[in-house]
């Protein structure tokens, strides 16, 4: 199941962010996509999950939540950023 919209956004992420792997998880008409940045070196039993914000805000928030989980996973934390339900290149209205 691949939109438009998420190879757009896995083109321009691409450009970004090179070890972070697109994702889609959930179930039926509730399925999200995330970029799952996966621990660099020594990973650990920690992760963690940047919730993206809601609205016009997670437009500005973008690139931050992105380095966030870069600077982590290059620290050895595994880090899961997604849009929610109905947001971003999720599914749902």
């Amino acid at each position: 199941m691949t939109s438009a919209s998420t190879v757009r956004s896995a083109r321009l992420h691409a450009s970004f962010s090179r070890d972070a792997e697109p994702i889609h998880f959930g179930a039926g008409s509730r399925t999200l996509f995330g970029w799952y940045h996966p621990p660099a070196k020594d990973p650990g039993a920690a992760g963690v999950v940047l919730c993206n914000t809601l609205g016009n805000e997670s437009l500005r928030a973008f690139v931050t939540l992105r380095h966030v989980a870069e600077k982590l996973a290059a620290a050895g934390v595994a880090a899961l950023r997604f849009d929610f339900h109905g947001t971003g290149d999720s599914g749902g209205s």
